[in-house]
């Protein structure tokens, strides 16, 4: 018995199943989102007036 979200011939039907087409279609902004959010936190490294650590 299958559940309505589930594709009648089953989530192993081949390579390009629906389902790996819902995992790519999710990765891609995931994976936008994790190097904006880099970008937007590594800053730009030490001040200028700090001096270097020991």
């Amino acid at each position: 018995m299958l559940c309505a979200s589930e594709p009648e011939e089953g989530w192993s039907s081949g390579w390009w199943s629906a389902r790996w087409v819902w995992t790519g279609t999710g990765a891609v902004p995931a994976a936008l989102a994790d190097i904006g959010g880099y970008t937007l936190t590594r800053g730009s490294g030490r001040p200028p007036r700090v001096p270097p650590t020991a």
